[in-house]
């Protein structure tokens, strides 16, 4: 495995391998994740909407870690739009490839997301992450997020419901 890896702002370049690595995060973390995968899969131009807002680079922008051509990982930010809310953002689509875990790359990618952030004036960061993740959780708290509360059966799966805990901080 290549141990050069970039934390970068996606491009249009990216479209095919970003979006396979996206659904590969659904298909195998279900209960981690608000889409579905088969309603992601059936429409292409979800992926492609999502990336093109991130392009343009004022209300979103999705962080990758890219080693040597092959895309490990994801983070997605996504600032509110209305006048009260716009200095607030939230972090979503937080993964990472098996083979890749244990490297904080998902802290590298969370700092850049951050400090975008700052680069467009927002000043809370919000996240949900679901109940029991401990080693997201950890990574969260690393990265200077506290937890707020719980939302309860968030995330439903089949016939089973998952609890989300919500975090934030300031940028």
């Amino acid at each position: 495995m290549n141990d050069q890896i970039l934390i970068r702002p996606i491009e249009e370049t990216d479209f095919s391998a970003y979006r396979e690595l996206r659904l590969e995060a659904l298909r195998g973390h279900p209960e981690a994740f608000g889409s579905d995968h088969d309603e992601q899969a059936a429409d292409p131009e979800l992926a492609w909407n999502r990336m093109r807002s991130s392009i343009e680079g004022t209300q979103s922008r999705i962080f990758l870690a890219d080693a040597g051509g092959e895309l490990v990982g994801i983070v997605a930010v996504f600032r509110e739009s209305g006048v009260k809310v716009r200095h607030s953002a939230n972090v979503v689509s937080v993964y990472v490839r098996p083979a890749w875990r244990g490297r904080r790359l998902a802290e590298l990618m969370i700092r850049q997301a951050i400090e975008w952030c700052g680069e467009v004036g927002v000043r809370i960061v919000r996240l949900c992450v679901t109940a029991g993740n401990e080693a997201a959780i950890a990574c969260y708290l690393r990265c200077g997020f506290m937890e707020c509360g719980v939302q309860r059966e968030v995330i439903r799966v089949g016939e089973v419901y998952y609890d989300e805990v919500v975090m934030w901080r300031r940028v």
